[in-house]
């Protein structure tokens, strides 16, 4: 390898022409090999290189060199296809031919126009390495041939080639080369992608790799350090082994260690006594430990800290057999392979004799110092346990260290104590091996199976037979490893026929597996003839007799059963259907004619009583069997009970000495204990499953009779058969689109009642007379069921997802009505296929006459207002009534109701009346809002949520893409928790050129400048957010928030003095996204799963200026069961059709009953509804093109679009979301489109366990498919930001919601199938751009936003607004400040400008500081130390925002920015002030000219020039005029 890294090097010489001079002096070959080097054998690979080598690249190499391959490359705007590898070609053949076999596919090939390289697409320019791009020529004329798209690449070729050849050189190199040289060589790939100067970076790549040939050429030193045990004994019999930071491993067997200057890992070991820690070497073998310098390290030989351990099948049990004692702590314990990885394999670990236990009895120590034991193996599932555990304890467990089978393995005790700065262990390595037992023995005698009661742990058997010969089946785990034998015959199957020739022949049967560890199970055959047995039990009882096994025995046609003489069979007799006895015969031995005496059963009944109920107690429930019904003679009823219930309590009576049992029809038995006169029952499990099939239970009283020879069971059967009444789960009403409440009827009367349930068959309704339909909403507990209506044949049935097939429960059915009658009565009932029994629920509708109400807005001079807006709410049930016409409401006299009027501009007023007839014109005066203005100067680039109405969360900024690229710039702890007092989201508004994020907490809302985390502003709030999820939205110069039980309130953007507040009826939790659009503001509200709750529509008007606390009215309300929660509106710029999504309203998140809403923006009327979406919808509506997108806790992406202001359900599409485990995952991400694909986030099977699936998930919408899955740690629970890449490139950004709240991005192009993975605690997950350390390190939900710099802003649960940027490249001072001072003074920063320039290419001119709102901003630092002499020259400036990168080795760096230096002069006086009056003025010039043309000179001892910091020069005179007019001392170095 270094013969062929020099000879690199002297290859580059060919393009040294293209480096600047500096380049090739710094390019020094070392002396040593030179000569060789010159004339380099390609087929040379030294054998250290060879051995760090895979075998495969071993072989590659011995067989392609120059002279049978060309070098092959080919990369796009992406990323690199093909790494640089080496392609052979044979005699003849032309570039192409050797292309088109080198096994990758090129597209265009033929033609000539490579248009597509391992299925990724490009605008490929190909090249060899003189620039030529013939493909026809010989594969012999060529070093290689490299396919890019970056435009660098042009009149590169030779250039491109030499990097190419480094890079592979790189790729054969030995791990801890590829590690030392990594930053140099991913600067090659980056090149290759987007281009740069390739024989820099090919010279750069070479040089680290002969630093690093020098580095392992460094001088060794012999190690000043000796290794004892802990008596002081020198160790001779050791092995030490050291690892460098770049994976070098050195390692010293019984010798001193020899190490080169620098940093180690070390391990010393004698025979498992060893000591590890960290230890650095200087350039005189000296060692040192954490800066300390020690000459000796110990180990615990010598002494006894691990005792024999014990491996249990459980943890007080017996130990498993250990095959090999004690010797050098090891030992080898053997497993049955029945031991399974979980319960049953138990460690007992038994401290040393030199370990005592602590005073206080808490841990085991060794002179004082605590001694714990760890235990490491690899578990089943390839992780690795390592873990702390404790000393004679029965309940430690080793789980998944094995599982039930042949898998073996090792697991290692290691008893570790700290030491000198250093740690000292001792190990026990306890082998396990598995030994072979049988899962299963059968023995079958003329087709019947016999019972000898297998265990694999019990070895002995005996079994009586009748048959010459059986079947012996056996079963094991071992598969081809293990062999069977029976009586030394190997067998070649399952089963084996054994002749039994004698009267007592013994099978032994032998399981061995390839280690030849066995085991033999015995079984003793007794032969005997079978003989007809008969039975006697008594006139008309029939019987039934079962072998051990429990198999019946057939009766013969002479009425006999052939049985076997010796073995023992039990009975059932049955008489009358219902009386059984059962017990047990032997037959003897040495019978031929024997007659089994059975017993008859009782006919007399003995159970005297019976209860079966629904409640534990006595009359709280439905009784399924009454008491007074139950009739000990009969045996069978029947119980019609409601399909949704699902519990069963039973109370019984019987006779003295009898039990009773309730028997399910799934098996099983519970003895009924409560007796009639006790008040709780006994619970009877699994009896009772909901839904419309019948079902059976057995009810048994029992009593064992048993005498000195024998034991008889007397028992009677009662069976109960339940039959099913089908109910219905809720209905709703509506007649002619008006809600109408429904209150349940008792006894005839009305209550006032008005939530529907099941139970309740009887409701009663008012609606008006002019009503001609009535449209009924019924959900059913159960798919399968439809709905007959008023007795009618047809049946209504709910429908199928459209998406997933599933069946739905509800449905929607339309029933006339007549306004001839005064009433009407509805009758529903449930139906399905398995039951003819309904429970029929009635529902009254009374009429009445209509009131014709005529509602008229105006303002107070009696103009009609337009635009004004007049709901009626039912004060019943805060039911919308909807208009007949224009303003004109049909209402029920008598009733009360409220009138809500509202205007933008104008303040709104809410009225309640009564419908009659002396009311049926109600007209509304509202007066005009006082004129106000708010948020002067203030706009906002990303306003809201997901940055404006679309939704979409698209970008084209230049955010951070890489980990080196990204710095934390500052964080800012404004909250506490994921409660009330959490920080939100931010949002970014400016004024005055001066950006801000906006964010509140608690009851704080907060202003906070956008480059340095500073609060310049702070409003209170009425109450605190939930959750503080969403963000501020801003709008015509207010920001809206949403807080606790459903408050809204609005603040003014520029003082955040607050302007008004919104309290809900239904109140809830304000989760939702604030929409702003058209002058109002939309947002949803969240009670529970099931719960009503409403989404609002609210003017944004300062209806009272003076008012800080004004009460808003809601324009319009839209309530739905299960409300809102993170359900982000999209309102047509027109203002034409809103969008929404709702909960749905189930409480298990996944039920077909969520909806996407189309309402009218104006007046909240619902102008179309998509109905049977799978789950909540919790996300905002995002809008790409014509499509809009939206994702559900029920696993589904869903899309649709618009016709005008109604769904076109035709193109409804959705896709299941599998997350990175193939297990179907909710989602609450706002899709982000762009390009042709969507990105959202997916939760694992577990959402908040770390790595159990998470993922981001890409959908080709092309396909409509997903893509691929990328997976994360956490959850990634809310949406992404995406930013479009010059390259053509999406960046994703998204954060995992598990700590510590990694924030993520994914690079993505249309046709990518995987993205780039990297290892993160064991785990292969997405690209980590940015993680949170420290106090910053939390939960995350949060969807980041983005200014035009690139910047990131963010939060998470630890409280802490954040700023993510492109690192700072530069600071530099482009406006001078005040340079010249005078003693005493400070420094003066005003006027200076600071250009800061940022690694992705943007910069930023700032001030030195600014005041805002009486705050202090400061873009610098600087010392403010008073001015001395002394001080004179160079004056540091700061830039002090970068907190922190993280890094792929994942330490946490502090990088400052390097500090920007002025020049700075200090005088007596500031420098031109010669008349010593403070400032630099004309009246010091005229003084200064005066001296020098002598009109009136200075004192002789120039100390007035002097204190002014000038020279007695005529040019001074010239160098202060320029000062007074330029602000520069242009020629003060001519006075020098």
């Amino acid at each position: 390898m270094k013969k062929r890294i020099l000879s690199l090097v002297l290859a580059l010489v060919m393009t040294l022409s293209l480096l600047p001079s500096a380049w090739a002096a710094e390019l020094t070959v070392p002396q040593e090999d030179t000569a060789s080097a010159v004339e380099p054998s390609a087929q040379e690979v030294p054998a250290a290189a060879a051995e760090a080598m895979p075998a495969a690249e071993q072989d590659t190499e011995a067989e392609l060199t120059e002279a049978n391959s060309f070098l092959l490359l080919a990369a796009n705007n992406v990323n690199v296809i093909i790494a640089p590898e080496r392609v052979p070609y044979t005699e003849g053949q032309t570039i192409g031919d050797a292309l088109n076999e080198s096994g990758h596919a090129f597209t265009g090939l033929d033609i000539g126009f490579v248009t597509e390289i391992d299925g990724q697409s490009g605008t490929f320019s190909r090249m060899d390495e003189n620039g030529s791009h013939d493909l026809g020529r010989p594969a012999s004329n060529i070093k290689a041939m490299m396919f890019v798209t970056c435009q660098a690449a042009e009149g590169q070729a030779e250039a491109l080639y030499s990097l190419a050849r480094a890079m592979l050189e790189w790729q054969q190199a030995s791990r801890p080369m590829q590690v030392f040289c990594r930053e140099q060589y991913d600067n090659a790939t980056k090149a290759l992608i987007s281009g740069g100067d390739f024989a820099a970076l090919a010279a750069a790549l070479t040089e680290k790799m002969v630093e690093y040939l020098e580095y392992e050429q460094t001088d060794r030193h012999t190690l000043k350090l000796s290794f004892r045990s802990l008596d002081g004994q020198p160790l001779t019999d050791y092995t030490f082994t050291a690892l460098d930071p770049y994976g070098n491993e050195k390692t010293f067997i019984g010798e001193s260690p020899t190490l080169a200057a620098g940093s180690y890992a070390f391990t010393l070991d004698a025979n498992g006594n060893g000591a590890e820690g960290e230890l650095t070497v200087d350039a005189d073998g000296n060692v040192s430990i954490n800066g300390i310098f020690v000459t000796e390290l110990a180990v615990p030989e010598g002494t006894e800290w691990i005792g024999q351990p014990e491996l249990r099948s459980r943890g007080d049990g017996e130990a498993y057999p250990v095959e090999q004692g004690s010797e050098n702590r090891a030992s080898v314990v053997l497993l049955p392979d029945t031991v399974d990885r979980r319960g049953s394999l138990f460690l007992y670990a038994e401290p040393g004799t030199d370990l005592k236990l602590s005073e206080d009895g808490k841990c085991y120590e060794w002179d004082g110092c605590e001694v714990a034991l760890y235990v490491a193996y690899d578990t089943v599932d390839g992780n690795q346990e390592n873990s702390k555990r404790a000393w004679q304890s029965d309940r430690v467990t080793l789980n998944d260290a094995v599982k039930a089978g042949t898998q073996e393995n090792t697991v290692y005790l290691k008893a570790r104590a700290a030491w000198n700065d250093y740690e000292i262990y001792q190990t026990w390595m306890v082998t396990l091996e598995r030994t072979p037992t049988l899962c299963d023995l059968r023995v079958t005698a003329n087709g019947i199976q016999q019972n000898i009661a297998f265990s694999s742990a019990q070895t002995q058997y005996e079994c009586t037979i009748t048959t010459d010969t059986v079947e012996l089946e056996t079963a094991h785990m071992g598969g081809a490893a293990y062999t069977v034998t029976v009586n030394g015959q190997q067998l070649t199957g399952d089963t084996h026929t054994l002749a039994l020739t004698q009267e007592t022949t013994e099978a032994n049967i032998t399981v061995t597996n390839e280690k030849h560890y066995a085991k033999t199970y015995t079984v003793v055959f007794t032969k005997k003839v079978a003989v007809p047995v008969g039975v006697s039990c008594g006139t008309g009882v029939s019987a039934r007799i079962f072998n051990a096994a429990g198999v019946e025995i057939g009766k013969g046609a002479d009425g006999t059963y052939l049985l076997t003489p010796g073995e023992t069979y039990t009975y059932i007799t049955t008489k009358n259907t219902y009386y059984h006895a059962t017990g047990a015969f032997t037959v003897p031995a040495d019978s031929t004619d024997f007659t089994a005496a059975l017993a008859t059963p009782e006919i007399t009944d003995h159970l005297t009583g019976l209860l079966l109920a629904s409640a534990s107690k006595k009359g709280l429930g439905e009784e399924y069997l009454t008491q007074d019904k139950f009739n000990s003679a009969q045996h069978t009823y029947s119980a019609e009970i409601y399909d949704q219930y699902t519990t069963l309590y039973a109370w019984a009576s019987a006779d003295d000495d009898y039990e009773v049992m309730a028997i399910p029809q799934g098996g099983g038995g519970t003895e009924i204990t409560a007796g009639l006169n006790i008040t709780s029952g006994t619970q009877i499990a699994n009896s009772l499953k909901a839904g419309s099939e019948e079902q059976t239970l057995e009810i048994r009283a029992c009593k064992t009779v048993v005498t000195a020879d024998k034991s008889v069971t007397h028992y009677q059967d009662y069976q109960i058969t339940f039959t099913k009444t089908l109910t219905i789960q809720e209905i709703t009403l509506t007649a002619d689109g008006q809600d109408t409440l429904l209150f349940i009827m008792q006894d005839g009367k009305v209550t006032e009642e008005n939530d529907f349930f099941w139970k309740y068959n009887a409701y009663h309704g008012t609606i008006l007379r002019s009503a001609e339909e009535a449209q009924l909403t019924v959900t059913l507990p159960f798919a399968g069921y439809g709905v007959q209506v008023n007795g009618s044949e047809t049946v209504y049935q709910p429908d199928t997802d459209p998406i997933t097939g599933a069946a739905l429960t509800t449905v929607t059915i339309p029933v006339q009505l007549s306004p001839d009658k005064d009433t009407e009565e509805i009758i529903l009932k449930a139906v399905c296929d398995n039951s003819s029994s309904a429970y029929p629920y009635t529902i009254t509708l009374q009429k009445s006459d209509p009131i014709h109400t005529a509602v008229t807005v105006t303002d107070e001079q009696g103009t009609v207002l337009s635009d004004a807006l007049a709901v009626i709410y039912d004060d019943r049930t805060n039911t919308r009534i909807w208009p007949e016409e224009g303003s004109t409401f049909a209402l029920v006299d008598g009733l009360d109701y409220t009138c809500v009027a509202t205007c933008a501009g104008y303040v709104g007023q809410k009225v309640p009346f009564t419908a009659g007839s002396q009311q049926q014109q109600l007209t509304i005066k509202l007066k005009k809002a006082a004129a106000s203005s708010h948020g002067q100067g203030v706009s906002s680039d990303w306003p809201s949520f997901r940055k404006d109405n679309s939704n979409n969360g698209v970008v084209s900024v230049k955010a951070p893409t890489t980990r080196e690229d990204a710095v934390l710039s500052w964080a800012v702890k404004l909250g506490d928790g994921y409660g009330g007092k959490a920080i939100s989201c931010p949002i970014l508004i400016t004024q005055g050129g001066v950006d801000y994020l906006v964010a509140y907490s608690d009851t704080k809302i907060y202003k906070v400048e956008a480059i340095t985390g500073t609060v310049v502003a702070e409003g209170t709030m009425a109450a605190p957010s939930n959750f503080a999820i969403n963000s501020a939205t801003f709008g015509n110069g207010m920001l809206f928030v949403g807080l606790e039980k459903g408050t809204i309130q609005a603040f003014d953007a520029d003082t955040l003095e607050s302007l008004w507040l919104y309290h809900d009826p239904l109140k809830g939790q304000a989760n939702c996204t604030l929409t702003y659009a058209n002058g109002c503001v939309y947002t949803g509200f969240w009670n529970n799963e099931t719960s009503d709750a409403n989404f609002v529509c609210l003017t944004a008007t300062d209806e009272d200026p003076g008012s800080t606390n004004e009460e808003k009215l809601a324009r319009w309300t839209y309530t739905s069961q299960g409300g809102f929660y993170w359900a982000g509106a999209y309102v047509d710029p027109g203002n034409s059709y809103l969008l929404v999504g709702t909960d749905d309203g189930a409480s298990s998140c996944t039920s077909p009953t969520a909806a996407l809403l189309c309402l009218d923006p104006a007046t909240g009327a619902v102008l179309d509804k998509l109905e049977g979406i799978v789950g909540d919808v919790r996300c905002s509506i995002a809008k790409a093109g014509d499509r809009f997108y939206f994702t559900t806790k029920g696993g589904y992406f869903y899309s649709v679009q618009m016709n005008g202001t109604t769904f076109d359900r035709g193109s409804l599409k959705a896709v299941q979301l599998r997350n990175s485990n193939g297990v179907i995952g909710m989602s609450t991400s706002t899709p982000v489109v762009y390009n042709g694909r969507a990105y959202v986030g997916v939760s694992g099977s577990s959402q908040f366990t770390a790595y159990s699936g998470h993922s981001i998930t890409v959908i080709d919408l092309g396909a409509w498919d997903v893509a691929y899955s990328v997976p994360t740690m956490g959850y990634p629970q809310t949406s992404g930001l995406l930013t479009a890449g010059d390259d053509g490139s999406a960046y994703v950004y998204f954060f995992d919601n598990y700590t510590p709240g990694i924030l993520r991005v994914l690079k993505d192009q249309p046709g990518q199938t995987s993205a780039e993975l990297e290892s993160e605690n064991g785990h292969s997950v997405g690209y980590a751009l940015f993680t949170p350390m420290g106090d910053q390190a939390q939960y995350a939900i949060c969807s980041p936003i983005a200014d035009k710099y690139g910047t990131l802003y963010f939060k998470n649960d630890s409280g802490y607004l954040m700023a993510l940027t492109s690192a700072v490249k530069s600071v530099e001072v482009t406006k001078q400040p005040q340079t010249d001072y005078a003693f005493n003074e400070t420094f003066d920063p005003a006027g200076m400008e600071l250009t800061v320039t940022y690694a992705n290419g943007m910069s930023r001119k700032l001030p030195a500081c600014r005041t805002i709102g009486g705050t202090t901003v400061k873009y610098a630092s600087w010392d403010s130390k008073v001015l001395q002499k002394d001080d004179e020259g160079a004056f540091f400036i700061d830039y002090p925002y970068a907190s922190y990168y993280y890094y792929e080795t994942d330490l946490v760096d502090e990088k400052p920015i390097e500090a920007v230096t002025l020049l700075v002069t200090v005088n007596k006086n500031r420098k031109g002030d010669v008349n010593g009056d403070g400032v630099t003025d004309v009246y010091d010039l005229q003084r200064l000219y005066e001296h020098c043309c002598g009109i009136a000179p200075f004192k002789e001892d120039g100390t007035e020039l002097e204190d002014a910091g000038l020279k007695d020069n005529i040019l001074e005179v010239q160098n202060l005029y320029s000062r007074l007019t330029t602000g520069r001392w242009d020629s003060s170095e001519k006075t020098e």
